[in-house]
């Protein structure tokens, strides 16, 4: 009898020794009394881009395959200044803020994406890690965000959409002002649009005006943009007088300066992120 437990005891032991062993190949351990386990494939994707991470916002692991529209939100990401996850809903192409939202969360819980919040009434805005830079040979600095600059920048995100949405422009046409000066490598710091395009053979030069400059170097711009560019937007808001109406002063000189409302490319991006 002594014989029979001891067998038993030795058969216990081992199948607990196996059950242990297979849970740590599979990486699934239990918390809280349950198990996940993810058996999601995709074609096309290979074995270095089958992450799994712990998601420092949740106490179980998360598990992500990434896939092409993953790596375009982190290309976008990485080439704007300024990102928020409504921007991100719209340039993905999310079919609902809810499936972006958990998109969003389960690339930063891989450490792909960062979510930080710098301003009251600003929500968290987006930025690639070094982790994605790496993987994903992105040549771009990682954004440092300047206080001082988040509304111009959040503008400028959302007049590129506009200029995608409502002008039917490619984003592959688009070249960021973040793109623009990592070509012009380490030459003096000289002023660039935020950003341009080209189309039907014309050139594009787009600038989002927040803050008036001194009258000189505001022309200078002006000039530079004429001599430069076929076209030149000037995003400005209507409470703007003095801006507008230095433009529109110059525009008999500079004729191919073109003015838009900011407030109506704001209107007009909040429309297509309230969608679904």
């Amino acid at each position: 009898m002594e014989e029979k437990k001891e067998e038993l005891r030795e058969l216990v032991d081992k199948l607990r020794k196996i059950s242990r062993e297979e849970k740590e190949k599979s990486g699934v351990e239990k918390k809280s009394g349950t198990e996940k386990k993810s058996n999601t494939k995709e074609n096309g994707i290979s074995e270095k881009n089958k992450v799994c991470h712990k998601n420092k916002n949740c106490k179980s692991e998360s598990r992500i395959i990434l896939n092409n529209r993953d790596r375009d939100i982190i290309f976008e990401i990485s080439r704007l200044k300024c990102v928020l996850g409504r921007q991100i809903k719209v340039i993905a192409g999310f079919s609902g803020k809810r499936a972006c939202d958990r998109r969003l969360s389960k690339l930063i819980g891989a450490e792909y994406l960062e979510r930080k919040r710098y301003l009251y009434g600003i929500s968290g805005i987006y930025s690639i890690t070094q982790k994605a830079k790496k993987q994903f040979n992105i040549s771009l600095p990682i954004s440092e965000i300047r206080l001082d600059q988040i509304e111009h920048d959040v503008a400028v995100t959302d007049t590129i959409i506009y200029f995608m949405k409502d002008k039917d422009i490619s984003k592959a046409n688009i070249i960021t002002e973040k793109q623009l000066r990592n070509e012009q490598g380490f030459t003096i710091r000289t002023h660039l649009p935020d950003f341009v395009y080209k189309e039907d053979g014309k050139t594009y030069c787009i600038e989002v005006e927040l803050s008036l400059k001194a009258k000189e170097r505001f022309e200078k711009i002006i000039k530079q943009n004429f001599m430069t560019y076929d076209i030149q937007y000037w995003i400005v808001p209507n409470s703007k007088i003095k801006i507008r109406e230095i433009l529109k002063n110059n525009s008999s000189k500079y004729t191919n300066i073109e003015l838009l409302e900011l407030e109506s490319i704001q209107d007009y991006i909040n429309a297509l992120s309230s969608e679904n």
